[in-house]
């Protein structure tokens, strides 16, 4: 049997936000929140434009090479990640990776940044985790974004315990399904792992999409270690 997840769907408030781990915010601004000790995951809420958004669900349905690379991003050439694309389409993204990679690597003072850019066709993380790194930023550009779970409904014992089965472990690792959030294609997500707080890191998964049509297209840059 498939495991189902409730998902609020509905975007949080902005009342909400403050009562619990995550910051959401219209700007990039809202990014620099992480660094308050009682939060771990800011997010910068944005939309794509319809024809961005249709022309990647298109190219996400043709098969690809992923991207994945340790890179310097003071010398690093992003057209790499989008050569595969129609000329306008590869031009936008470019530009919105090149910014996104300057916000990761001046807040985190990375020198050398991982990036991993792919259209996702099955399940990835099943499993509801918190990054071993300091930093990790994540954008969905298409398809379902990243699934997250605010401080207060993570039962942080059971993310220690072994399980038989991503499923068991997930229905002890969340106390309420119905506080499970989900970004929206657009969105940034910028998370603190273990290296950043042992105690406070952002607890997420990638969302379920095996068995469906769906199709992901992301964008994921890490600190380089712990």
């Amino acid at each position: 049997m498939r495991e189902t997840v409730a998902i609020v769907k509905a975007r949080p408030s902005f009342e909400m936000a403050p009562a619990l781990s995550f910051r959401l915010g219209a700007s990039p601004d809202v990014l620099s929140s992480v660094e308050m000790p009682d939060v771990n995951l800011a997010v910068w809420r944005r939309w794509i434009a319809s024809t961005h958004f249709r022309a990647l669900r298109a190219w996400a349905e043709k098969p690809g090479a992923a991207f994945d690379a340790k890179i310097y991003p003071k010398t690093f050439d992003s057209s790499a990640l989008t050569s595969s694309m129609p000329d306008s389409l590869a031009s936008w993204l470019q530009k919105d990776i090149d910014s996104l990679l300057q916000l990761f690597s001046e807040f985190t003072g990375s020198e050398r940044v991982r990036v991993q850019f792919h259209a996702v066709q099955s399940d990835q993380c099943r499993k509801y985790h918190i990054d071993n790194l300091r930093y990790r930023m994540i954008t969905t550009y298409a398809g379902p974004g990243t699934e997250y779970v605010p401080e207060t409904y993570v039962n942080r014992h059971a993310l220690e315990r072994s399980f038989g089965d991503h499923t068991s472990a997930n229905r002890a690792i969340v106390r309420d399904e119905r506080f499970v959030f989900r970004a929206c294609p657009g969105d940034v997500l910028l998370m603190k792992g273990l290296g950043a707080s042992p105690k406070m890191g952002a607890v997420h998964r990638s969302p379920p999409i095996e068995g469906t049509r769906a199709r992901r297209v992301v964008l994921v840059l890490s600190t380089v270690g712990v």
